[in-house]
């Protein structure tokens, strides 16, 4: 008859540490961010790929998707088509699209660009500190702003066809 208040026991003590461990993850990964908490872009200078310099600040005034990427990221080489295609689609738009990529060696990220036929600006984050800028987690990520500045969504791994038709319809593409 012992085994049962151990039992219950055993199963208390799990359920806390599940529960501490749940709240910790929260706590770390922080909450998804939805529509209702919009936050302005964040500006920053930076040299693409090609040596040109690229200015990105509330200013813009024109809609805007950041992509945040790596050439070792497998979903990142299956949604960059995507959002190619977006890039050429949204120019009647004014659709900016600007890949960011995670401070690997220029000559690789070259190479990549152009096997895969990537024509929107990359820029590489040597420091990551565009990364912290944009408080990314993980790759892909990409982020959705509108023409007044202002971030509408997030979207932390592969962006579909179907989110990111929907995603660029809310910052004013069609």
């Amino acid at each position: 008859m012992q085994k049962r208040p151990i039992r219950r026991l055993a199963a208390a003590v799990g359920a806390v540490v599940l529960a501490l461990a749940a709240g910790l993850i929260v706590w770390q990964a922080g909450l998804p961010e939805g529509r209702s908490e919009l936050s302005l872009i964040a500006s920053f200078e930076a040299e693409t790929l090609d040596g040109a310099r690229l200015v990105v600040d509330d200013n813009l005034n024109r809609p805007l998707v950041i992509n945040f990427w790596a050439t070792w990221c497998e979903p990142c080489v299956v949604e960059m088509p995507r959002l190619e295609a977006a890039y050429q689609a949204g120019e009647d738009d004014g659709l900016v699209v600007i890949g960011v990529n995670n401070a690997e060696e220029a000559a690789v990220v070259r190479t990549w660009v152009a096997e895969y036929g990537i024509s929107f600006p990359i820029v590489i984050d040597e420091f990551r500190e565009l990364e912290a800028l944009y408080q990314v987690r993980g790759f892909p990520t990409t982020i959705f702003i509108d023409r007044e500045g202002r971030v509408q969504k997030r979207v932390e791994g592969i962006v579909s066809t179907e989110t990111l038709a929907r995603e660029l319809k809310g910052i004013g593409v069609d």
